[in-house]
C-alpha cells in the first residue's frame, strides 16, 4: 500500500492517508467518502469531479478513519477494488482536515506521528 492510493470497500471509497514508510511497523491511515449532507462532518467537502471516481459532492468521514496494520492489508486488498490514486493536492486537503472533532483521537496521534518522522525524514535527505 502507498500513500494516495483508493480502493472500493464495503461500498465505500477509501483513501490511504499516511505513508507507510512514516511508521516502523508500516501501518497506515484510512479514511473514506461519503455522501454529502448538512449533518455530517463538513470538514473536507469534495466536490465531483475533483478524483475520477467522485461524481456527487462527496466528505470525508473523518469519524470512520482507522489505522489498517499491516497483518491486515493483504486482506483489506483483497476485499477491495483499487481505483484511481487521489491526487496531491486533494490528498493535502485530506490529511489537513485529520483535525476534525469527528476522528478518533488514537487515529489523530497516529497521523502527528507519522507527519512528525515524515518531517525529520526529509530534513535528513542530501539536498
Amino acid at each position: 500500500m502507498k500513500i494516495g492510493e483508493t480502493y472500493l470497500f464495503r461500498g465505500h471509497q477509501h483513501i490511504i492517508i499516511t505513508d507507510p514508510e512514516d511508521d516502523d511497523a508500516r501501518a497506515v491511515v484510512v479514511v473514506n467518502f461519503t455522501g454529502h449532507e448538512d449533518n455530517k462532518d463538513q470538514t473536507c467537502v469534495v466536490k465531483a469531479g475533483e478524483h475520477p471516481r467522485v461524481t456527487k459532492k462527496t466528505v470525508v468521514a473523518y469519524k470512520y478513519a482507522f489505522i489498517l496494520r499491516l497483518a491486515e492489508q493483504d486482506g483489506f486488498v483483497k476485499q477491495s477494488t483499487q481505483w484511481e490514486d487521489v491526487s496531491p493536492d486533494l490528498l493535502a486537503r485530506i490529511q489537513e482536515g485529520t483535525d476534525s472533532d469527528y476522528i478518533p483521537e488514537k487515529v489523530r496521534r497516529f497521523v502527528d506521528a507519522a507527519c512528525r518522522r515524515y518531517r525529520l525524514r526529509k530534513r535528513s535527505l542530501p539536498k
